[in-house]
């Protein structure tokens, strides 16, 4: 006669629902299953989970789905300096990205001006202040005279990175820079605000590959002759007309019926005045 209950209920058939084997009388068969393996719960346990001691590491401890992912370079600025490495951006991009979101937290919460980096009416120490102040909040931790000029503070490479990336996105996106933008005539504080959170997840290859695209179409267009007025011009016009009173070739009619001639670079009336 097998009298190990675990032996017992292994060698008869198949239980029925609830676990039950109608041919075991051990006692066993009414005992809680392990959730995992079916084993008898046979003692008293200090988790939960109807989970048996073997079952426990295995049940509760999520698995890794594997190594963690190595990058080779920097997502954004593509250096390879400090990689392979599990972050896949470098200490200084992820740095100027958290920059440009704390500067547009502080507008936020203190308030946005322009014609200077600080609201100094204020009297407080954290007062409203500009696109570049509000960077130079977050770097140097207080307001400072022409924070550009702080070469020595630990706060200036962070400053200096940030809006160099900030610049650099206005440069591509605007076609101005980060005080030129600031103080622009109907700028208004949810402007900056989104700019700065968007440049924040801007890689920098991709910003500097753009500038590299603008540059290079600019000495085409200074190549070619032809002026980015006329370019504008041209992206303007509804068409072409034959007979320029200028050139007597063709001139393009701008939406608001003025002539323009390509070729002079003028704009010419309908009665042939240049």
């Amino acid at each position: 006669m097998i009298e190990d209950p675990i032996e017992t209920a292994r060698l008869l058939p198949e239980p029925l629902a609830g676990r039950h084997h109608p041919d075991c009388c051990c006692g066993n068969c009414d005992a809680p299953c392990c959730t995992n393996c079916g084993a008898p719960m046979l003692g008293v346990y200090s988790w939960d989970e109807l989970l048996c001691p073997g079952c426990v590491p295995t049940a509760s401890v999520p698995q890794s789905d594997g190594e963690q992912p190595t990058f080779t370079a920097c997502e954004s600025c593509l250096t390879e300096d400090g990689f392979p490495s599990a972050e896949s951006t470098c200490a200084t991009c992820a740095m100027l990205a958290e920059v440009l979101c704390n500067a547009a937290l502080y507008l936020e919460r203190h308030g946005w001006i322009q014609g200077g980096y600080y609201d100094a009416t204020t009297g407080v120490f954290t007062p409203p202040a500009c696109i570049v102040g509000a960077i130079a909040m977050v770097c140097y931790g207080g307001p400072v005279d022409a924070p550009a000029q702080h070469f020595d503070d630990p706060g200036f490479f962070a400053f200096e990175q940030a809006v160099l990336h900030l610049d650099r996105y206005l440069l591509v996106e605007n076609g101005s820079e980060s005080y030129e933008f600031n103080d622009a005539k109907g700028r208004t504080a949810d402007d900056v605000i989104r700019v700065l959170r968007d440049a924040a997840t801007r890689p920098v290859h991709e910003l500097i590959d753009a500038l590299k695209a603008i540059e290079a179409k600019n000495e085409r267009l200074a190549e070619s002759g032809i002026t980015t007025e006329q370019v504008i011009a041209l992206l303007k016009s509804e068409g072409v007309i034959d007979g320029c009173p200028v050139c007597d070739g063709v001139a393009s009619k701008l939406t608001d019926g003025r002539l323009w001639c390509a070729t002079t670079g003028t704009d010419v009336d309908r009665h042939g005045d240049a």
